[in-house]
């Protein structure tokens, strides 16, 4: 039993760092082509960058007041800001079929050229992490289970031995 243990335990061990090197892997690989993409589009994107940065320049000191608010008066305005939001949301849905493109956001090419890219999650990465660690502080150790009690019972069987009146090893447990 203590062989077998040994075995499956050894399989599911390398078994598991072996997943979690692979999704660190892909990781890498995925932010790196990510990388990749981004400066090898920069150039055709950087209109828009700097269209974002500018907008976002403008709305600093709207975006400083609420803070100050919120801070140091404890009054919470955060929900002017998201209900524009939802409104502007709600006429860009509307206005989309007939005019053909966004009010609020940028068009799905451009999007996808400049601001998206698909990579692998670090939440993935941590999931089987914790997996290995599953594996090794409760898994590989439930498989010895069976096997330490039978070496518990054998080494209360020897202790036997040096007792003046040993019992047999059927009646020792």
């Amino acid at each position: 039993m203590e062989f077998q243990a040994i075995g499956k335990s050894f399989h599911q061990g390398t078994s598991s760092i072996g997943t979690l090197g692979l999704y660190i892997g892909e990781l890498i690989n995925t932010y790196m082509l990510c990388g990749f993409k981004f400066a090898g589009n920069f150039f055709d994107c950087i209109f828009y960058y700097l269209v974002d940065i500018i907008l976002y320049v403008l709305y600093l000191p709207c975006t400083i007041i609420l803070w100050a608010f919120d801070t140091f008066l404890d009054l919470d305005f955060y929900y002017i800001p998201q209900n524009t939001y939802k409104g502007l949301q709600q006429i860009n849905d509307f206005l989309y079929p007939y005019l053909g493109f966004h009010i609020i956001h940028w068009p799905k090419k451009i999007r996808e050229d400049c601001y998206l890219c698909k990579r692998l999650k670090t939440e993935a990465v941590d999931d089987k992490a914790k997996n290995v660690g599953v594996t090794f502080k409760e898994t590989i150790p439930q498989n010895f289970g069976k096997s330490s009690k039978l070496f518990r019972r054998g080494q209360k069987q020897f202790e036997e031995i040096f007792k003046t009146y040993a019992r047999k090893p059927s009646e020792v447990h």
